[in-house]
């Protein structure tokens, strides 16, 4: 396999409410996610400004466009080296999906905390404000789906068993504790395959997949 591009699995659960954070480093990255309709996202940047002036945070709020749930990792690469999407990203992707089908499905987020990332020393440490909820089967459902596909195609060596599916609202200075808040619903209909351009704040939505039974 290149050096400058690797395949790799599902996003591990992160212990005692602690979450590894994504490198700043120079990386392109595709990955397979859940993203909020636009009324359900307005909602979301609402109850964060709410939280951030309830809780005297401060920080970096993550954009709108790009809130998301994320999914399974597919594959990171550096940026002078980036695959064709119709060649090798995107006939790849689609045969992940065709063996991870599942009908549409409704999350439910009712609950805000931070994850802190503890690759940093105290002094420079960064918290995650994010929104999860208890229960959410569906997307523990899709992830387990993801998570077998990828093995399928030998993409899944080390890939962990485990999944903790939460939404990233805002990099804070400071932790908080945990709150529920009034849910945030909606009903899971397609999955999307994002490119992220680490170091550069920007992404794209290569593609989406409908989900069964809609």
């Amino acid at each position: 396999m290149d050096a400058q591009l690797s395949f790799f699995g599902a996003p591990r659960r992160r212990p005692a409410a602690a979450l590894r954070p994504g490198r700043e480093t120079a990386a392109v990255v595709a990955y397979f996610a859940v993203l909020p309709p636009v009324e359900v996202r307005r909602a979301m940047i609402r109850l964060r400004q709410e939280t951030v002036a309830r809780e005297r945070i401060f920080g970096r709020p993550v954009a709108p466009e790009r809130l998301h749930i994320s999914i399974a990792p597919l594959m990171r690469s550096s940026p002078c080296a980036v695959p064709g999407f119709a060649d090798t990203i995107e006939p790849l992707a689609d045969g992940i999906v065709l063996q991870a089908t599942m009908p549409a499905f409704d999350v439910v987020l009712d609950r805000v905390q931070t994850f802190n990332s503890r690759e940093r020393d105290a002094a420079h440490r960064r918290y995650y404000l994010v929104l999860d909820g208890g229960d959410l089967p569906g997307l523990m459902r899709l992830n387990d789906l993801f998570r077998q596909s990828l093995a399928r195609r030998g993409l899944g060596a080390g890939m962990p068993t485990a999944f903790n599916p939460h939404l990233t609202l805002f990099y804070a200075n400071r932790p908080i504790a945990p709150r529920d808040v009034p849910a945030l619903r909606w009903t899971v209909r397609d999955i999307a395959l994002v490119q992220s351009f680490h170091g550069q704040g920007r992404h794209a939505i290569l593609k989406r997949w409908p989900l069964a039974g809609r």
